[in-house]
């Protein structure tokens, strides 16, 4: 992930946005100021810019300043920012982002969300905590249900995104 502050109010009125060209880099972009305007300051927005890789690969290995370097052409060449208004820019590498099915996972998925719920102090949501391939708005939706059960109030993070439609 290549994270860029950028001195404007905000780029889009898109949460996130897929940049599908074969000629770019960076696949998805996302504004997080989008989901709350408390997210950036006043004037000025974030966006993350997600570059694929596997782990060890040429592009994981490459500096972050060229990764940097990468994202804002992109994001420039495509007409989303001017490269002046870059503030500042940080990258993140995270080795296990999305979760990656094959045909035994649900069985081993069942047998650790067994192993999991002797634990009841520990909750988990999100891609990672219930192996699930969501969207943003479904991660948040699990952490809040996760509070709820923090408070006692219920335990329903597993049924966010449950639904066949959403993983056959």
């Amino acid at each position: 992930f290549v994270y860029l502050a950028l001195g404007r109010e905000k780029i889009t009125d898109d949460h996130w946005i897929y940049l599908p060209e074969d000629t770019l880099t960076v696949h998805r972009i996302s504004e997080f100021k989008n989901f709350s305007p408390e997210n950036a300051p006043p004037g000025k927005t974030v966006v993350c810019c997600e570059i694929t890789c596997d782990f060890e690969d040429e592009v994981w290995n490459c500096p972050d300043e060229k990764l940097r370097e990468i994202a804002v052409n992109d994001l420039v060449r495509i007409g989303l920012i001017k490269k002046e208004e870059v503030i500042d820019e940080w990258s993140h590498r995270t080795r296990f982002a999305y979760p990656i099915y094959d045909l035994e996972y649900a069985g081993r998925l069942e047998s650790a969300k067994g192993f999991i719920e002797q634990f009841v102090n520990l909750h988990t949501a999100g891609r990672q905590g219930l192996f699930k391939y969501n969207n943003m708005d479904h991660s948040l939706e699990m952490g809040l249900e996760a509070s709820k059960d923090l408070l006692h109030e219920r335990r329903d993070t597993d049924k966010v995104a449950s639904g066949s439609g959403y993983f056959g």
